[in-house]
């Protein structure tokens, strides 16, 4: 139910939806990864705006029922260390505890930190493994950057990507590359082996909106970069 008051919509929440919108605010005020806590307190922000001071109240006294620091609190430090050594890309060893067996991987390459409900994993490319490994951020011991930079397009990895209308009728698969058919959506699914990914970048940016990356995410973010980059210098020419 929508009513417009003050040319904002006013909404009816129910009881669970304040209880809900209540476990959420107090999650993301213990979530370590600030962009994601920004992007979610401005949904927040909006939900509240719809609230009229009775669902105000109430949403105060369940604020108070729940306690999420348990989650990521204790690990802040050290996700803000694995997060800066994905920042800085740095070549480096690590020892972590794998089943309560010290063990250690030397010249890694950073990807990225995960979360899921209530840990936090470093991901990161070994080439002693040749393979990417997510370690949970609980069991890293130490962290020891090289001075050499990471060269992130030298991974060979696995990229998934979708091709939409006529590509994905005319699109002639290449040799590192199978396809387990087409989503609900009539897009055909692509699955990439090896395929060095800055060689890969610049041929799926010929497809323009017909191709979209899905996995890994920093293919798909490295994708945006360079779309936005693209976009930003061809619009300086005007």
């Amino acid at each position: 139910c929508y009513k417009i008051k003050n040319n904002l919509y006013s909404m009816n929440y129910t009881k669970a939806d304040l209880q809900a919108i209540s476990m959420l605010i107090k999650a993301v005020q213990e979530f370590p990864d600030e962009k994601i806590q920004i992007e979610v307190e401005k949904f927040l922000f909006s939900l509240k705006l719809r609230m009229n001071p009775k669902h105000k109240v109430l949403l105060d006294k369940f604020l108070g029922d729940y306690d999420f620091s348990f989650y990521y609190s204790k690990l802040k430090d050290q996700i803000e260390h694995c997060q800066k050594v994905c920042q800085d890309e740095f070549i480096f060893e690590i020892i972590y505890l794998e089943d309560g067996k010290q063990k250690s991987l030397k010249k890694c390459k950073p990807i990225e930190v995960l979360y899921d409900s209530q840990n936090a994993y470093f991901k990161l490319y070994s080439p002693q493994k040749n393979m990417h490994i997510n370690i949970p951020v609980s069991e890293i011991l130490t962290i020891k950057t090289m001075p050499q930079k990471a060269q992130l397009n030298d991974i060979s990895t696995t990229v998934i990507y979708n091709l939409k209308g006529r590509l994905a009728k005319t699109y002639k698969l290449k040799d590192n590359e199978t396809s387990p058919g087409r989503n609900e959506n009539g897009e055909m699914i692509v699955i990439n082996k090896n395929e060095p990914i800055n060689v890969l970048l610049a041929r799926l940016m010929r497809y323009m909106d017909l191709c979209e990356i899905q996995s890994p995410k920093f293919v798909r973010d490295q994708m945006i970069e360079l779309i936005d980059s693209t976009i930003l210098k061809y619009s300086n020419l005007k």
